[in-house]
């Protein structure tokens, strides 16, 4: 976390933060990186907020808190795959579908998504 000590980072926003703030992406700057806490100031404000930090997660100590990442494009692919990873599974697990494809076809989905079935 030192390494951004000074430079401005992209936080998605975990637990209760994240309520009601789908695909969000807060820009902030780290202004000051400790031991156990980071001290930062959201966009162009000059107030400060201190958060514990652990593996580039950022916590409030409630249950809220922000992703770190030094590149806006990770955080927005991040988003791309829990979209895309909704969409296949609500594609096959709410309907029929599944069943009106050929066994082959179904053998390449499990083969894509790296699901044994040789135990079937």
């Amino acid at each position: 976390m030192k390494e951004f000590e000074g430079k401005t980072v992209y936080l998605r926003p975990t637990g209760n933060n994240a309520k009601g703030n789908n695909n969000r992406i807060l820009i902030a700057r780290i202004i000051k990186v400790a031991r156990v806490n980071v001290i930062l100031s959201f966009g162009d404000n000059k107030l400060e907020h201190k958060y514990r930090y652990k593996d580039n997660h950022l916590s409030d100590l409630h249950n809220g808190g922000y992703d770190v990442y030094a590149i806006e494009q990770e955080v927005l692919d991040y988003y791309e795959s829990i979209r895309i990873s909704k969409k296949i599974v609500n594609s096959y697990s709410y309907s029929y579908q599944f069943k009106s494809l050929p066994l082959d076809k179904l053998k390449k989905v499990a083969e894509l998504l790296d699901i044994d079935i040789s135990d079937i």
